[in-house]
């Protein structure tokens, strides 16, 4: 107990450091990010977001443990949770501590509960993340042809994009918000669509954007262009449904292979418990369920590797 009172305390300590340099990272880059919209239609000589940009530099590396908060802010912003970098970091490192003060109990019990405690945080994030996405997809085409309409009304794209901003409900609204919160400080339009592509990872507005760059560039009518861009996100959605549909099968064949010796094991431990005890009490038995499962997460990988259709 002793020892883990002052894993706990370490860590805490350690947390509170990062937490203050993390703060102080977040308002450099920011400072960064606005100074850099501000003065974007100024030479490109300017001299101010240089100053910012090495001054930001020079404090990464003296504390390089902070890129990974600030790709785990980048990971929670893409999940859609309002929950800081911080509190997140400190879930992880209170549930490792807690699988670790199980160890001394149960060598498999303490094992498994790492395994957890490393996996399932990013499992939960990857999950929302995925489904924060998809659900966005799926409402694009619609709005993309509402954005279409109100070009047709007259309105300017700048407008039309404000329109969007207060009537689509989030989580894509907060997306059209993004670039309209971008677009009053003097982005580009096409910009600010490029940049909440690449903050996303949601391609649509990379082909969104390059679809009005062209246009401001060559002219045509960016109503029907749009229309275009709207009606070829809906075929993909369409084609990706259709993927899924067919590869059912597989990833359903893939979860069976992957909990299947956990249920065997499960229910030889309950018919004979005498005979699949030594698995757990002895060194050897430990050995093997260790072997065990990392074989069936090698395999759970290499299946789903082979069944992933891009």
């Amino acid at each position: 107990m002793t020892l883990i009172g002052i894993l706990l305390a370490g860590g805490a300590m350690f947390l509170l450091t990062v937490g203050v340099s993390f703060n102080v990272s977040v308002r450099l880059a920011a400072l960064e990010r606005g100074l850099n919209a501000i003065v974007r239609h100024r030479p490109q000589g300017s001299v101010v977001p240089d100053v910012i940009v090495r001054a930001r530099q020079a404090w990464n590396l003296r504390h390089p443990h902070l890129h990974s908060l600030e790709r785990d802010a980048a990971a929670l912003r893409r999940a859609g949770s309002h929950m800081q970098p911080l509190t997140w970091a400190l879930i992880r490192a209170g549930s490792l501590v807690v699988a670790v003060a199980f160890m001394p109990l149960s060598i498999v019990l303490g094992l498994v509960l790492v395994l957890v405690a490393l996996g399932l945080p990013p499992l939960w994030l990857t999950s929302r993340q995925s489904q924060r996405k998809q659900r966005m997809e799926r409402e694009l085409p619609a709005s993309l042809l509402a954005l279409s309409n109100a070009l047709k009304s007259g309105l300017s794209l700048g407008q039309a994009v404000s329109a969007l901003a207060a009537e689509v409900p989030p989580p894509l609204g907060d997306l059209f918000r993004d670039i309209q919160q971008q677009s009053a400080v003097g982005v580009a339009v096409e910009q600010a669509m490029e940049e909440v592509s690449t903050s996303t990872g949601i391609e649509e507005f990379h082909l969104l954007a390059t679809a009005v760059s062209i246009q401001r560039q060559s002219g045509g009518n960016l109503s029907a262009i749009i229309e275009s861009v709207a009606s070829i996100v809906a075929e993909k959605l369409k084609m990706r449904e259709r993927v899924r549909a067919l590869t059912a099968e597989p990833r359903l064949s893939a979860w069976v292979l992957s909990l299947l010796p956990f249920g065997v094991g499960s229910f030889m431990f309950v018919i004979d418990r005498s005979f699949m005890l030594p698995l757990i009490t002895t060194t050897v038995g430990n050995a093997i369920i260790g072997a065990a499962v990392v074989m069936d997460v090698i395999g759970a990988i290499f299946i789903r590797a082979v069944i992933r259709v891009e």
